[in-house]
Order: C-alpha cells, then sequence, then structure tokens
C-alpha cells in the first residue's frame, strides 16, 4: 500500500483453494462443479475527503476461466464524541456499484432454427460425450431430450455491466468496551444484456454487540 496526502494507493494477490464437491444437473448428468476463478489480482484507489471518501477497485480473477470485476463505492464519516452517556457515535453510509464481466447463456433464441444451423454428426457426438448411445437418448422422454439438446445449443455472449448496486447504512455506539451496532443493508441485482436474473432486490437489518478486549 502506498499513501501520498489522501490519495491511497493499493495492490494485492488472492489464490482461494475450495473443497470440490459433487452437483446434479437435470437428473440425468453427474459433473464436478468447482470455482473456475481461484486467482484474484486487484487493484485499488482510494481518496479521502475527511467526511467522506470514495475507493475505485479493479480485479481480475482466473484460473480454468477468467473474469473483471470493478467496484466503486463512496462512504460518508460522521462521528460524534460524548453523547448521551456514549462515548462516540459513528455513522458511515455506504453506496457502491459493482461492475463486471460475464459469460451468459441466450435464452431468448429459437430452438428450432438453432437445430437448422447445426451439424446433427457433431451433435450426436455431443452427446456421446454425455454418456449416452443414440438408442439410450431416443429412450429418453421429449422434455428430458429437448432439455439436454437446449444445454448444448444455448448459445454465449460476453458482456460487461452494472451487476449490482448497493446501499449500508450503519450506525456505531461505543461506550467503555462495548460497542452496538444496528445497520440496515440493501442489495439491487441488474440483469445483465440479455440475462435473465431469477435474484431480486433484498434488504436486510443486522445488530452487534461487540466486546473490545485490552492487553
Amino acid at each position: 500500500m502506498r499513501v501520498k496526502d489522501k490519495l491511497t494507493y493499493s495492490g494485492s494477490y488472492e489464490r482461494t483453494i475450495y473443497h470440490q464437491s459433487k452437483g446434479d444437473t437435470s437428473d440425468l448428468i453427474d459433473e464436478n462443479i468447482a470455482n473456475p476463478f481461484v486467482n484474484n489480482i486487484g487493484i485499488g484507489l482510494s481518496y479521502d475527503f475527511k467526511y467522506l471518501y470514495t475507493s475505485l477497485d479493479y480485479s481480475f480473477l482466473f484460473g480454468d476461466d477468467e473474469t473483471h470485476r470493478l467496484r466503486w463505492n463512496i462512504t460518508g464519516y460522521l462521528k460524534k464524541k460524548n453523547l448521551l452517556f456514549f462515548d462516540y457515535i459513528l455513522f458511515t453510509p455506504d453506496f457502491s456499484l459493482l461492475f463486471g464481466q460475464e459469460d451468459i447463456l441466450l435464452t431468448t433464441f429459437n430452438l428450432r432454427e438453432q437445430l437448422q444451423q447445426t451439424d446433427k454428426e457433431q451433435l450426436f457426438q455431443d452427446i456421446a460425450d454425455l454418456g449416452f448411445t443414440r438408442e439410450t437418448f431416443r429412450a429418453l422422454s421429449d422434455r428430458q431430450k429437448q432439455f439436454i439438446i437446449r444445454a448444448l445449443l444455448t448459445p454465449e455472449s460476453s458482456v460487461f455491466g452494472l451487476m449490482n448496486f448497493g446501499l449500508s447504512i450503519p450506525l456505531v455506539f461505543r461506550t467503555g468496551s462495548w460497542s452496538y451496532t444496528i445497520s440496515y443493508n440493501y442489495n439491487v441485482p441488474v440483469e445483465l444484456p440479455g440475462e435473465e436474473l431469477s435474484l431480486s432486490p433484498s434488504g436486510y437489518l443486522g445488530l452487534s454487540l461487540t466486546y473490545y478486549l485490552g492487553f
């Protein structure tokens, strides 16, 4: 980390080791589910305006795949000492925007037209790679066959854009060795172009009690 006046630069590298587990897709295919992003190189830049500060953080995540994340946030800082019977009350509201790159499946495509443009032999080879013969595949129900074919033919598109914005409103009360925090957090996922999200905005209220040990 490097600090010059109120401007702060930082850089980091992280590597994460995940425990692999079994996942089940469509009740037909078992495959290992692993996080493709085990490495993270980050660069941060922040500026302190005394009563608020803002930061911009870039992350490059890579491993079996790679993607980019860019987060901007602005945080207020208000501290009032010796109010009522508290040593101080701290208010630090935070607003953030998260931008990122995702490979998304384009769900708005015509399966019949896609089939007409597909090499049928290659399609059967892809189905065979999943462990099916032509006979066992034809024995599946129409719904199961359509599910597998759609999964194999669904085109992907790499897009970059706003993914989420969030608001955090914490209030900290400190008296002696005790600290009481009440916070409200609200997150709004944003659909990237061509993406269909099943997530909706969510908010929650948090309460915490902390005791500080002196040495």
